[in-house]
């Protein structure tokens, strides 16, 4: 990850402006306990065969026979990245009979990648273990995204806040997103605090498009036949059709200082989240 930046004043306005790039790279390979189906159903069909599928003990013979089966290679190379850029200034936009009134704005560009270069075991899925044929992939997207902020003192014990976000996906959509918030401390021993707001969570490019293998699911316990530790056929992998998480957030709090050296907080939140993404 490289990143660089900017940050200085000019009159009185404050400004900073960055730009970044982070790359990942994961390689994946098998090491033992993987084999070719093919040539493991070739050894098992051969005439000289003396295979016996109902016995934990194979002769010598069959060992050596599909030895040459067994798999020891890549499997995966996966990278990601991101570029960035973006700015904000911030300043007081005009003195109020409270204090002055103080505001943030910025703006971000961003382009995510994803490419997912399997193996040619991998890719052909006769390797098994390893969830069947997988293909490659190779996406990504732009992200442009504006956002402001004001911050004002509506009275001198009182003090109000407001952000808005507006972000654009060029794959998924585009949303605006807000929050207010008030904070009142009448005095040094008690404050009184409330805050509203929505939210938003792309998918990821690896949520979208990680490629879909049948295999076996994890164990779990079926709570309707009673039945344990079972396994089943489980599809795995990313969608397409995968919409954004959207949330909405309410919170209200009290914090009181009876002493100097004592300070108690009581907050309450109340989230829902709807078309929420699960892994």
């Amino acid at each position: 990850r490289l990143a660089a930046g900017l940050r200085g004043t000019v009159g009185k306005t404050d400004y900073e402006i960055a730009a970044a790039t982070n790359q990942n790279k994961v390689e994946g390979k098998t090491v033992t306990g993987y084999f070719s189906q093919f040539d493991f159903a070739k050894a098992v069909s051969s005439p000289t065969s003396d295979y016996n599928p109902w016995s934990l003990t194979q002769s010598q013979a069959f060992k050596d026979a599909i030895a040459g089966a067994a798999y020891v290679g890549p499997t995966l190379v996966a990278k990601t990245g991101s570029n960035t850029v973006d700015g904000k200034i911030s300043g007081e936009l005009m003195d109020l009979p409270a204090g002055p009134l103080q505001y943030a704005t910025g703006a971000q560009y961003r382009n995510e990648k994803l490419k997912l270069e399997p193996s040619d075991a991998l890719l052909s899925g006769d390797i098994a273990g390893l969830g069947g044929a997988t293909r490659p992939v190779d996406k990504d997207r732009k992200i442009t995204s504006v956002f402001g902020e004001l911050n004002a003192p509506i009275v001198k014990s009182l003090e109000g806040n407001l952000a808005l976000r507006s972000d654009r996906y060029n794959d998924v959509g585009s949303t605006t997103n807000y929050k207010a918030s008030l904070r009142w401390q009448p005095n040094q021993q008690v404050l009184l605090r409330g805050s509203l707001g929505t939210g938003f969570r792309a998918p990821t490019l690896l949520d979208l498009h990680q490629p879909q293998t049948l295999g076996t699911s994890e164990q779990f316990n079926d709570p309707v036949t009673g039945e344990q530790d079972l396994q089943v056929n489980s599809l795995t992998g990313g969608n397409r059709d995968l919409k954004p998480e959207k949330s909405r957030q309410r919170s209200i709090g009290i914090v009181a200082s009876p002493t100097r050296d004592v300070n108690v907080a009581v907050d309450f939140f109340n989230i829902a989240v709807t078309d929420m993404i699960a892994l």
